[in-house]
């Protein structure tokens, strides 16, 4: 999966785009209007922790499988959450205190107090627990 010189796998950047299907199709492609998380792990326990929080709150989500080496070097994680501008809000071995909530809490701009203590970092901080 290549990266252009614009884009940074770094909550608050762009992410990277590139060919994550055998027909050429894009991460970009598959994302479409979505939430997308990039699952680069064969472990699934984020994914099904996200996918079940964003339905409680009837978020379009998709998840796209790639597990290519290449591809999560690129990306330096194991999850990647991207917003449906193709923007990183998200990144990490597994959630934070609070879980999913916590994450999409933040990422749906919900501030203050609440939001503070969760361990969940956007635009140029990243939560990678290990």
């Amino acid at each position: 999966m290549p990266t252009s010189t614009r884009t940074d796998p770094r909550p608050g950047h762009r992410a990277p785009d590139g060919p994550v299907d055998p027909g050429g199709g894009t991460l970009y492609d598959r994302l479409g209007t979505s939430f997308g998380l990039l699952v680069l792990t064969d472990d699934r326990t984020v994914e099904q922790a996200l996918a079940a929080e964003a339905a409680t709150r009837s978020l379009p989500f998709t998840v796209i499988h790639l597990t290519d080496a290449a591809a999560r070097a690129v990306y330096g994680t194991a999850n990647v959450l991207i917003r449906p501008d193709q923007h990183v809000v998200w990144r990490g071995t597994r959630l934070p205190e609070g879980g999913a909530a916590a994450v999409l809490d933040r990422v749906l701009g919900r501030t203050g107090a609440d939001a503070a203590h969760t361990g969940v970092h956007t635009a140029d901080a990243v939560t990678t627990a290990a």
